[in-house]
């Protein structure tokens, strides 16, 4: 839809996942972006090449791609992924 996004402000722009964003986003111009059950693809402009645009937004796409039933509690790949917390790992 054109709309050029700059602001740095979301939860932990300061770690690793903010410069891995800023990396893909606006040195390499090219990144898909997975916020909730959406996918943003971002780009160069094709007219001067400096500037990155939203593309477009694909809405349900990773429904049919999930390894899990559907879940009202979180929409893929949330529920694909699992965090093992503590010390104790299931590969070890």
């Amino acid at each position: 839809n054109g709309s050029k996004l700059t602001a740095w402000n979301w939860h932990a722009v300061f770690a690793d996942q903010g410069l891995l964003y800023y990396w893909t986003k606006y040195v390499k111009k090219n990144v898909s972006i997975i916020i909730g059950d959406e996918i943003e693809h971002w780009s160069s402009s094709t007219q001067n090449g400096t500037d990155v645009y939203l593309e477009r937004i694909d809405t349900g796409l990773l429904y049919k791609y999930s390894c899990l039933p559907k879940s009202r509690l979180k929409p893929p790949p949330y529920r694909d992924l699992m965090h093992f917390t503590g010390d104790l790992k299931p590969w070890e």
